[in-house]
């Protein structure tokens, strides 16, 4: 399906998230293919009528990721969902694949070694309907096992699939500068050739800036991208060539928030090799400044060399176009759009130009 000139973003199904790949542009798209983990919240669901609530929400998600994805490959997770929730009687990633296949969405169901029964048996389901295969996404302390290859084998059977129509993702998660080393987990890959793509997936983003001083600027170094190319460089190590896979402007490890906190006024965003944090303080504060801190550190960014203008991106010219502002300000999840899809621009970017060089 795609080679190790492709690009795997982790993305959680939110409005951000969803803007960020509907302004992508399409010779960008063929480059990727994201990974949606579709958020707990999806299936938060009150009143009398459960099932029809939960139908509808599963029916728009499925609409609103074929608008902005278009009919390419996309996978999907359902890992983040509440395992005992059921839409109807059904499980709901036969719900979704229903409304996947009716929007025209190219669904790649996404799993793992220790799902349940009900989930890989949903997941094969949607195998022989769709014959687009699936993926198998495994946590860094799969390779442990010493069974490793017994299970892949295992399961690839009970999803009725051979390793060629088969995506393997290596999900290190979280990373800094002293890893992961890629020669390393190729070589506890079982039959590492056979996959129809081969990804290693990392994020190095963290939890939240709580750490990083108010009203200033900072770098912070994307250390996931660093490890794979400057590794990938050097073929002749490697077995398999990995696609790179990572977290955008994420943490790797997903925390649903119960409550509206009072965020920072904070852009993320990405240059080479670090991520360029404009940090602010509380959007609510008593006696602060509130989203209006927004356009200003626009303006220091536009300043900034590693800004690359406003045609780069749909994320840069929400920024250039905000840093004009006076009266709009911006949200939270609108500085959030703006920050991924320039993430994601850059990082197929660099991908395409490394291997073409």
């Amino acid at each position: 399906m795609f080679d190790h000139s492709h690009y795997v973003p982790v993305l959680r199904w939110k409005a951000a998230e969803r803007d960020a790949l509907q302004n992508m542009l399409q010779s960008h798209k063929a480059r990727i293919t994201p990974l949606v983990e579709l958020v707990p919240k999806l299936l938060t669901y009150f009143g009398p009528r459960v099932g029809r609530t939960a139908d509808i929400k599963v029916s728009r998600a499925a609409s609103e990721m074929s608008l902005a994805w278009g009919h390419e490959p996309i996978f999907v997770d359902f890992s983040l969902l509440n395992p005992t929730i059921n839409i109807n009687g059904r499980h709901p990633i036969t719900v979704f694949g229903e409304k996947a296949r009716y929007n025209g969405l190219r669904l790649i169901s996404v799993t793992g070694l220790d799902r349940s029964d009900d989930y890989q048996k949903a997941v094969a389901s949607l195998v022989r309907e769709d014959r687009r295969g699936a993926c198998i996404r495994l946590r860094r302390q799969d390779l442990q096992r010493a069974t490793l290859a017994r299970d892949l084998e295992k399961l690839l059977n009970v999803l009725g699939l051979s390793r060629d129509i088969t995506d393997l993702i290596i999900d290190y998660q979280l990373i800094d500068e002293n890893g992961p080393n890629l020669a390393g987990l190729c070589t506890m890959v079982p039959e590492i050739s056979g996959w129809r793509t081969f990804t290693i997936l990392a994020g190095a983003f963290p939890m939240d800036l709580s750490k990083l001083k108010k009203n200033d600027q900072h770098l912070l170094p994307r250390w996931d991208w660093i490890a794979w190319s400057r590794q990938v460089t050097d073929a002749s190590e490697l077995p398999r060539m990995p696609s790179f896979g990572d977290y955008t402007i994420q943490h790797p490890f997903y925390h649903e928030l119960d409550f509206a906190p009072n965020a920072s006024a904070s852009i993320r965003y990405t240059s080479n090799e670090n991520w360029i944090i404009m940090r602010g303080e509380g959007v609510h504060n008593d006696e602060g400044t509130g989203y209006n801190q927004f356009p200003a550190q626009a303006q220091l960014l536009c300043a900034n060399q590693e800004f690359r203008g406003m045609e780069f991106s749909a994320g840069d010219m929400y920024i250039y176009q905000m840093s004009l502002q006076r009266r709009n300000t911006g949200t939270l999840t609108s500085w959030l759009f703006a920050g991924v899809n320039h993430h994601i621009t850059l990082a197929a970017r660099q991908i395409a130009s490394l291997f073409a060089s």
